[in-house]
């Protein structure tokens, strides 16, 4: 088991941000985290990730606590994509991508093939030399992806890949290139959890969606177990989201709006008008 989660608690001041956890991560899944805001999805991550102490339960990458592992051991086993990553200092795009490795000097030649690799998958060849401080949101949260790869694969495939919110600065077309990397990462014997608010993102592309509610886990399972009319009304308040299935994929999808059965409001004289169904 690639990484596991048992009875995790967590708790800052007088809140509890996680409640009891317990999750199994295997090599080779692509595991997806959703939930309310404020339902702890992030925290799960960075516990995950050895960055959060839980005050109760235990974490385990690969067997190992990531509490006992040397800060350069635990880097070798997984890297995570954050929400906040700014740079300030000018650092170029190369430079980014190249900043999750020590290479030693032999080394150099690899790293640099390995950072022109990683940035072609990412979208970002040509950029090498742009200050990252010029990008826009979403090219610089793909220079972070970069980096978060480039150091997984100087490892080797059996690894652990944290992604939190990795495609919210970006446009459909970047999203179903984060997404699929993220799934390549999997099927070459690694292991990825991640993030995601957009609930049809994570039916499309996950094998398995973990939903947290306040704290605790509701429920996981594949995602036709988990898109449903009863989730959605009890973790999200969604009455009328209507779950389809795509005919191609066999997966499941939803409207999500209740506007499909509230009354049509008026637009005002000299607007655009309503869209009803």
């Amino acid at each position: 088991m690639m990484l596991r989660l048992e009875n995790v608690t967590v708790r800052r001041q007088d809140r509890l941000l996680l409640d009891g956890i317990s999750l199994s991560l295997p090599a080779g899944a692509f595991t997806v985290i959703v939930g309310p805001n404020g339902a702890g999805k992030s925290t799960l991550l960075r516990v995950a990730a050895g960055l959060i102490r839980p005050e109760r339960g235990t974490v385990r990458i690969d067997g190992q606590s990531p509490d006992t592992m040397p800060s350069m051991r635990l880097a070798r086993s997984r890297a995570m994509l954050t929400q906040d990553h700014a740079i300030e200092a000018r650092f170029t795009v190369q430079d980014v991508a190249a900043m999750g490795v020590v290479a030693p000097s032999s080394g150099r030649a690899r790293l640099r093939r390995m950072v022109e690799v990683c940035l072609t998958e990412t979208g970002l060849r040509g950029y090498e030399g742009r200050d990252v401080t010029t990008l826009s949101g979403g090219e610089r949260q793909r220079a972070h992806l970069a980096r978060v790869l480039v150091q997984l694969r100087w490892q080797g495939p059996r690894t652990l890949l944290l992604l939190d919110e990795p495609v919210s600065a970006q446009d459909i077309a970047h999203q179903m290139r984060v997404l699929s990397l993220a799934k390549a990462h999997a099927a070459r014997g690694g292991a990825c959890l991640a993030v995601l608010h957009d609930l049809n993102l994570a039916a499309a592309c996950a094998d398995r969606i973990v939903v947290l509610d306040r704290g605790r886990l509701h429920i996981e399972g594949t995602p036709a177990q988990i898109l449903t009319q009863d989730m959605l009304s009890d973790v999200f308040s969604l009455e009328f989201s209507r779950p389809g299935i795509h005919r191609e994929t066999m997966r499941p999808y939803i409207l999500p709006h209740d506007l499909v059965s509230s009354p049509i409001v008026q637009a005002p004289k000299g607007t655009l008008p309503c869209i009803s169904q």
